[in-house]
């Protein structure tokens, strides 16, 4: 959260806790009360709706809530959140529905990455790119922009799955929408921690 805090951007964040019992929500609350964290929103679920779900509610707080854009970055700091002005700069200059940030097509990713998880990750994207005819390097990445008004309007994010198929189903989805996909590369890490299930998402909403 600090990391965001940085970043010269207009953005609000919405934390969504999916009804965690390890004090999820004191730890934030606690940590934007120390720091002084201005625009952040949070949102517990009622009980475990899964992973799907969750981004459900973030695309549908954004879509209500009159926000331009929405970028999903999963919790367990794989992800470098200095990457979004990139995203963003991308995103807006294609106009397009949905960018990705990949981590496959970075230089030191089989350095950094688990072997198992690169290798799963490398065999399942290379699969779904034969099976939709969509070049992307990654359909795992939990670091992605959304287009709020596509979403809203075009694409039919309600009926992806509420679990982890979410992230390939938000994809062809926009897809069967004719929504332009793109992507661009980043580095990633592995703390200790993030090959454990996290229930802790962020979400950065930008209106730009």
């Amino acid at each position: 959260m600090l990391e965001l805090k940085k970043l010269d951007l207009p953005f609000d964040v919405v934390v969504i806790d999916n009804a965690s019992k390890d004090g999820t929500l004191d730890v934030v609350q606690t940590a934007i009360k120390k720091h002084d964290l201005k625009g952040y929103y949070l949102i517990r679920n009622i009980r475990n709706l899964g992973y799907g779900a969750s981004n459900k509610v973030a695309l549908n707080f954004g879509i209500y809530n009159g926000y331009e854009k929405l970028i999903i970055i999963h919790a367990d700091n794989q992800y470098p959140v200095n990457y979004m002005p990139e995203l963003i700069k991308v995103n807006l200059e294609t106009k397009a529905a949905m960018t990705v940030g990949t981590r496959l097509g970075h230089k030191d990713v089989k350095e950094i990455m688990p072997k198992w998880r690169y290798w799963g990750n490398y065999v399942l994207s290379a699969v779904n790119r034969w099976a939709y005819d969509l070049q992307l390097d990654e359909f795992n990445s939990e670091f992605r922009i959304y287009d709020l008004e596509f979403m809203h309007k075009k694409a039919k994010f309600e009926r992806c799955g509420d679990v982890a198929n979410y992230t390939l189903d938000s994809i062809l989805a926009i897809r069967a929408a004719k929504g332009e996909i793109n992507q661009i590369v980043i580095p990633c890490s592995y703390p200790p921690r993030c090959s454990s299930p996290c229930s802790l998402g962020l979400i950065g909403i930008c209106r730009l």
